[in-house]
């Protein structure tokens, strides 16, 4: 029987399941259109502004414009992104295609869908304007006891903030591409890992036992309750090493590491295990982001009148996912 498995705390945490069928794959596949589906149609409906189709690394990228709100910028990452990725020997996408939409509002999402039951699988992203303020999240984190971050992307926006050679606000937006593609790439690289993962995110935060029968994990999961509840808490516990919002759903302990990978975080090597063993896809190192000497410095730059992270940074006890982490 097939299972997830990785060690924290010197304890062996581990959920096994019921091998998915292609059919029940499709199934799952047909319900992400329709998230997507119900997502392009939420109201105020925007009104399509533009469509166009370039080819990046070998994809062709459908991308549809409900909004011009730093259009050209918005472009210039997507390609970028793409274009990185296409240069990871194991990167690619159904058809050689992704469909693209920029939204003025909702929420940013990245699927693997099926449009019907007998269609070819294809990949969506949707990248929405309605994201909290960069800089004000960004502040949270030198004001935060712990020194955690909400999102990975807002800790890159204090990396950089300020810079002479780099555009925050270009590599928060960078980094949520890569969250939302790493969705895409996660479903792809281990889709039962994802299914299971996303089925139990509703366990979070001490649910009773018979509540558990609310969630579609009945026939998925073939693990005891008391053993599950175990490999929950350990996994919000891992994922504050990341951020919260890598505690509070487990998909997104995935999506987070892999934008921060390609991001140049630094993520010890027991959170890196972690990910592989959930199914993460893991880029080469030449594609990833390598943060320079001259940025080190600019960080610090930006910090060094700030109390609050000269504090942080005294801190022995803060993790990878910190503000020492990040330096």
């Amino acid at each position: 029987m097939p299972s997830i498995s990785f060690d924290y705390q010197r304890r062996r945490h581990t959920i096994r399941f019921n091998n998915a069928d292609d059919n029940a794959r499709a199934l799952e596949e047909l319900d992400n259109f329709r998230i997507v589906q119900d997502r392009l149609r939420e109201e105020p409906r925007p009104r399509l502004l533009g469509y166009e189709v370039p080819r990046w690394g070998g994809i062709d990228v459908h991308i549809r414009w409900f909004t011009r709100v730093e259009a050209q910028l918005k472009r210039s990452m997507l390609q970028k992104a793409i274009e990185t990725l296409a240069g990871d020997g194991q990167f690619a996408l159904p058809q050689n295609r992704l469909d693209v939409f920029f939204m003025p509002h909702g929420t940013s999402m990245g699927y693997v869908a099926r449009t019907t039951l007998g269609a070819q699988r294809q990949a969506f992203l949707i990248y929405s304007d309605e994201t909290p303020d960069v800089a004000r999240e960004a502040r949270s984190l030198e004001n935060n006891a712990h020194g955690l971050t909400y999102l990975v992307g807002y800790a890159v926006y204090l990396y950089y903030r300020p810079s002479f050679t780099v555009n925050a606000y270009q590599a928060f937006v960078l980094t949520t591409l890569y969250h939302e593609l790493g969705h895409i790439l996660h479903h792809l690289e281990s889709p039962t890992s994802f299914f299971v993962l996303r089925s139990i995110n509703g366990l979070v935060g001490g649910m009773e036992e018979e509540q558990a029968g609310r969630h579609r994990i009945g026939s998925l999961i073939q693990t005891p309750y008391s053993q599950l509840r175990g490999f929950i808490d350990a996994l919000e516990q891992v994922g504050y090493g990341v951020s919260t919002y890598a505690s509070d759903k487990f998909i997104e302990y995935v999506s987070e590491v892999f934008s921060g990978l390609m991001m140049g975080v630094p993520f010890s090597d027991e959170t890196i295990t972690i990910y592989q063993a959930l199914g993460g896809f893991l880029p080469d190192n030449n594609v990833r982001h390598r943060r320079t000497r001259n940025a080190f410095h600019e960080f610090l730059y930006g910090c060094r009148h700030t109390p609050q992270t000269r504090s942080f940074n005294r801190d022995r006890r803060l993790g990878p996912g910190t503000l020492r982490g990040l330096m």
